[in-house]
């Protein structure tokens, strides 16, 4: 079943210490802060086709698109993505995870990606991502991405 973003705020959200700082955990011209603001580009809606429509919910696809972005951008492997969204602040900032959350098991990435392969959605969802991310100026952040 496809799983989606929570939108009920927590102390330990990044967002209500960033605001209780009043500074950015991460500077605003970074990679990180440019996937944290770009929540309404990976929407889980673009992966339901892949999802079945009863079960136990999934960690949300919008969640793992990121993860995949991060792990292309920072090369690293599954192990040791889900250690930085474990400890990384940057990464917490950019997968909008609260400071306690874990985030997900290195084994969900795996089968994340045979799940896009399975659907054939890789392609398709990557390219309405870059479409949407070129639309909201974040291309800076991810043109070094496109094919």
């Amino acid at each position: 079943m496809l799983g989606r973003q929570k939108q009920q705020l927590k102390f330990t959200n990044i967002d209500v210490l960033q605001a209780w700082e009043q500074k950015p955990l991460v500077p605003e011209d970074s990679f990180y802060y440019g996937l944290s603001q770009a929540d309404d580009i990976f929407r889980d809606e673009l992966f339901a086709d892949c999802y079945a429509s009863c079960g136990r919910p999934s960690i949300p696809p919008s969640r793992l698109v990121k993860v995949l972005l991060l792990q292309f951008h920072d090369r690293v492997s599954d192990r040791e993505a889900e250690q930085r969204a474990l400890y990384d602040l940057r990464w917490k900032v950019a997968l909008n995870l609260s400071l306690g959350e874990a985030g997900f098991d290195h084994t969900d990435l795996c089968r994340f990606r045979a799940r896009l392969l399975l659907n054939k959605k890789e392609r398709a969802a990557f390219e309405e991502i870059l479409k949407a991310a070129e639309a909201k100026g974040l291309l800076p952040y991810l043109a070094y991405l496109a094919p």
